[in-house]
């Protein structure tokens, strides 16, 4: 079955595409078995509240059906979804982690199915772990955090990590290299350059996930000409988190550093 899952392309509130018509859009998985989470035989999304522990209501899975030929989630349509709702978070987070891994498997790349680092086949996504100015590949948990935090310009504005589509794949991507190359994080086996090499793949996935966006590709090509020199909507990493702090991104990838 065919189903299609809804993603932020960028968070309207604080890294606006200006002119951009759509800031949610669709991403088709054939090759996943759904059920209400979102939860697939890889990847589970687990939703807890904050402050109480207690785990969230998962969104609800509508298989196809009748007229419906694809199955998707129970969400409004995307023109009206709420970008502070936590079941639109909850399948987002799935979507971006699902092409994630997708990326990877490509046979340009891999070629085969991913393997976790860890025994059991699923890995936890938890979309709203806590309030801290963080997101987190947790492997001794099997699970990936995102945090959300009040900026400091405007403490009535919220961001969600689990909705910047770059912070989300550079965590997967953290996940995803340590089942390839487990020493590089390994406690006996890890240096400053493996741990920073994690970090530079993680950058790397994070850059290609925001190109892969077909609407950020056509608005940001459209904006610069076709050229990605000065492309900040590629280059910059985590624009939500530096701007709600009035900066410009969390990191710039265009630099001349070594």
């Amino acid at each position: 079955m065919k189903v299609r899952l809804q993603m932020m392309i960028q968070d309207p509130r604080f890294a606006p595409v200006h002119g951009a018509k759509r800031r949610i859009e669709g991403y088709d998985v054939t090759n996943e078995h759904f059920c209400n989470g979102p939860a697939t035989e890889r990847v589970v999304v687990v939703d807890r509240d904050a402050d109480s522990g207690q785990v969230v209501a998962g969104a609800k899975f509508l298989a196809a059906k009748g007229r419906r030929v694809l199955g998707k989630f129970d969400l409004p349509h995307p023109k009206d979804i709420d970008v502070e709702s936590r079941t639109f978070n909850q399948v987002s987070v799935m979507a971006t982690v699902l092409k994630t891994i997708a990326l990877y498997e490509e046979s340009d790349v891999l070629g085969r199915p991913i393997r976790w680092n860890f025994d059991g086949p699923k890995l936890t996504v938890i979309p709203r772990m806590g309030e801290e100015e963080n997101a987190y590949y947790k492997r001794d948990l099997k699970r990936l955090e995102f945090y959300y935090f009040r900026g400091r310009v405007d403490s009535n504005q919220v961001v969600y990590t689990s909705l910047s589509r770059d912070i989300v794949g550079h965590e997967t991507g953290h996940a995803i290299l340590n089942g390839i190359a487990p020493q590089l994080l390994n406690g006996e086996t890890a240096t400053w350059q493996s741990l920073g090499l994690h970090e530079t793949i993680g950058d790397i996935t994070g850059l290609l996930i925001s190109i892969d966006s077909p609407n950020l590709r056509k608005e940001v090509l459209a904006k610069t000409m076709g050229s990605i020199e000065d492309a900040t909507n590629f280059s910059a990493f985590g624009e939500q988190w530096g701007m709600v702090n009035g900066e410009g991104a969390l990191r710039n990838l265009r630099n001349t550093r070594k």
